[in-house]
Formats: C-alpha cells, sequence, structure tokens
C-alpha cells in the first residue's frame, strides 16, 4: 500500500509542477501556492506525500534490516528492503511540515546512533552515520532547542565519538 500511495502522490506532484507558468504570472506568488486543481493544493500533496514517505520510509528500513536469509524470502513475496531509499524517504518526511516530520527526524538519529554502532551495519566503517547524525541534530536544533529526546541524541554522539575515539587510539597487537 505505502509503494501504490508513495508512488501516487509523486506522480501527482510531478503532474502539478508540470503545469504551465503561464497560468500563474498573473497570480501572486502566495496564491498560487494554494492554486486547487482537481481538489488537491501543492501543500496539501507535500504534506500527504511526507506523511506516506515516512511510513514507506521506516517500511524500507526494518525490512532492509532483516537477515539476509528470511530477507530472500521477504523479497519473493514482493516487499522490497531498500535501506537507502528507506533512508531518503524519511529524510524527505523529517524536512516536510507534515505532523510526522519529527518522528521522521527522531526515527533518523535512532538509526544513526543506536542501530548502526550496535548492528554494525556499515561493515567496519565505525563512523558510519555519526556524522548524518550530527548534521541532523545542528539542523533541527534551531527548532528544538530544549527537547529532551534531541539533548539525549547529543549525549549519544558524543558517547560515540568518545568510544570511536578509545577504539582508534588502542593499541593493536599483531
Amino acid at each position: 500500500m505505502y509503494n501504490k500511495c508513495h508512488s501516487d502522490i509523486s506522480q501527482l506532484q510531478e503532474t502539478c509542477q508540470r503545469r504551465p507558468s503561464g497560468n500563474h504570472e498573473s497570480l501572486s506568488a502566495d496564491n498560487a501556492n494554494h492554486n486547487v486543481e482537481n481538489g488537491v493544493t501543492a501543500e496539501a500533496l507535500d504534506r500527504l506525500k511526507g506523511s506516506v514517505s515516512f511510513g514507506y520510509g521506516l517500511f524500507h528500513l526494518c525490512i532492509s534490516m532483516v537477515p539476509p536469509h528470511l530477507l530472500k524470502i521477504i523479497n519473493l513475496l514482493g516487499f522490497p528492503g531498500d535501506r537507502l531509499q528507506g533512508l531518503s524517504s524519511l529524510m524527505y518526511a523529517s524536512e516536510s511540515k507534515d505532523m510526522k516530520a519529527p518522528l521522521a527526524t527522531l526515527a533518523l538519529l535512532w538509526y544513526h546512533t543506536v542501530v548502526l554502532p550496535f548492528f554494525a551495519l556499515e561493515g567496519s566503517d565505525t563512523h558510519a552515520g555519526l556524522l548524518e547524525a550530527k548534521a541532523i541534530l545542528q539542523r533541527k536544533s534551531v527548532v528544538y532547542p530544549n527537547s529532551s529526546l534531541f539533548m539525549f541524541f547529543k549525549g549519544r554522539v558524543q558517547r560515540l565519538e568518545v568510544c570511536y575515539a578509545g577504539l582508534e587510539s588502542a593499541p593493536t597487537e599483531q
């Protein structure tokens, strides 16, 4: 369902954006965003895509973390588990104006600071996701300066930095 909804909304957005700009030249910029075509505004499509992208991204991300032998069976049933697609959809959702944007941001932070280090999904790269988490926290610190959840993730990033610095400075046995 998420796949179908996501592709339909993306097609509607493309159709809405490809409309001739001649119709909008006489309208003010404020009215152009609220111009109704087929009963749907561009703003409503953006919010809807943000909402659907949250579920679509989480679904892809969760399926992609299934063990490889089970992932083959799940893929045969028609459920793709594309981690990059899931992350990009969650990023889109976190930047949207939908009410699920904070949840998408928290899901991204959880993935980058808890899941990646714990499961070592990216192989031997111990810094995977740490830079991304720092960038997300920096962008969202203006919006959520005193949020306890964001403070938790800031502390988690600092702890991971200390752990990784300790791993790099530890002597290696040969």
